[in-house]
């Protein structure tokens, strides 16, 4: 995962310095797929930079799955979307959602757990962040991480009921 953030950071730049396409003001698909590209001003994109840095830090869990399964999650939530928005931030929240842990976990009630929480609740209250889209994506992320778990215990529990370990 530690090539991955240089290529993200990478496009990110690219695209930071190229002219925002049309399609990224309108509900229309290519703007779906592309508006994760483009940042609105260079304290965005710094942030975001920040952000991608930190969450494919080398050293956390290295799914290969990870990244294209919130790349979906991510355009989907641009449904949700109430105005245009850009920015890769919902591709991480999406990543946070997938890496969430069972909700019996005490991570839920952690300080760390309720200050993402709170935070992204505050956003509803700051129109310059697309706060439907970044709680769709955690949500849809959640959800998803949460049938990645169920599915793994299926399988263990098939293959134990088939009398293996």
């Amino acid at each position: 995962m530690g090539k991955v953030r240089y290529a993200i950071v990478l496009v990110l730049a690219v695209c930071y310095f190229l002219p925002k396409p049309d399609c990224l003001f309108y509900p229309e698909w290519p703007g779906h797929l592309l508006h994760h590209f483009y940042h609105a001003n260079v304290f965005h994109f710094a942030v975001n930079a920040l952000a991608v840095w930190t969450v494919f830090d080398p050293r956390t869990r290295p799914e290969r799955w990870l990244l294209p399964v919130a790349f979906v999650i991510a355009s989907v939530s641009y449904c949700a979307a109430i105005k245009p928005t850009i920015g890769f931030s919902n591709v991480l929240f999406a990543v946070a959602g997938l890496r969430s842990p069972s909700f019996k976990s005490a991570w839920w009630r952690s300080r760390n757990a309720l200050v993402f929480i709170g935070m992204m609740l505050l956003m509803f209250f700051l129109p310059m962040f697309s706060a439907t889209t970044h709680l769709v994506s955690f949500t849809l992320g959640v959800g998803v991480a949460a049938l990645v778990r169920l599915n793994k215990s299926l399988d263990d529990d098939t293959r134990r009921a088939k009398g293996g370990r």
